[in-house]
């Protein structure tokens, strides 16, 4: 499915049931596209799922945006424009991955009333200081950037072997072009809106991987300790992939929070 916003085009699936009064919206990470979070989606049967291509990614047509800010405006215009054509409800949960945490806290600065509750995964609000190895990607040129190669950094200690060769297949399969993951590792190495934190308001469930080299588990938890009303799920022993290594636990702890929040 397809929205066009101006000379934009953003592609989408929608999953769940279509009728259901509560939306949840996922937007995925750097280098990713969003077949990768669909499995996760695919999870939430009662609600109206739309797993949204970024900009630039997948299906979406147009450039990459070179900011965090400029993703969440243009995801900001598509959700709007999906409202007024009543596709989607009222009553939203955003569920931002990676870098797609970064423009989903975005997302919850504007404050904006369907915006009812936030789902920040293997992320923060404040990067730098907290992607060591998203910062060696920015310190060398973009033709050097193997996306590949960067995937092998996403497991914890107890990642099996077998696991490993699934995810990484998985990953390889829903990732974009190098040169557009660099860009995304860019923008996303320089987004910090964590003295921002007190304007969010609504509820907000943080779950990341102890051992996340990626995004490390601290950019997490100091959002956490930063917000007003946040819950914290540490999975040990795993890293950035924890959300499809322990898909099990996550949608239980996701459901869990959209039910009492």
């Amino acid at each position: 499915m397809e929205c066009i916003i101006g000379n934009e085009k953003i592609s989408y699936m929608q999953m769940g049931k279509a009728d259901s009064p509560y939306t949840m919206v996922f937007i995925h990470g750097a280098t990713m596209t969003g077949a990768g979070m669909a499995p996760l989606a695919e999870q939430f049967t009662d609600y109206n799922c739309i797993v949204v291509d970024l900009p630039g990614h997948g299906g979406s047509a147009g450039e990459t945006k070179r900011t965090v800010d400029e993703f969440s405006e243009s995801i900001d215009l598509f959700l709007q424009e999906l409202l007024k054509n009543q596709i989607i409800s009222n009553h939203i949960t955003i569920v931002g991955y990676s870098m797609g945490g970064g423009i989903s806290f975005e997302l919850a600065l504007k404050q904006r009333e369907e915006y009812k509750r936030l789902v920040i995964l293997c992320s923060g609000a404040g990067f730098p200081g907290y992607v060591p190895l998203v910062d060696k990607v920015r310190s060398h040129p973009a033709e050097e950037f193997s996306s590949a190669d960067f995937f092998t950094h996403a497991f914890g200690a107890n990642t099996t072997e077998e696991q490993k060769v699934f995810l990484l297949d998985v990953l390889n399969k829903t990732k974009v072009d190098d040169s557009i993951g660099y860009l995304d590792l860019v923008a996303a190495g320089t987004y910090d809106k964590l003295a921002r934190a007190n304007e969010v308001t609504v509820p907000v469930l943080i779950v990341a991987g102890d051992q996340d080299q990626i995004v490390e588990a601290g950019c997490g938890i100091n959002l956490w300790k930063s917000l007003q009303n946040a819950f914290l799920f540490i999975i040990p022993f795993r890293g950035h992939t924890v959300i499809f290594e322990e898909l099990e636990q996550v949608v239980k702890t996701m459901k869990d929070f959209c039910v009492h929040n």
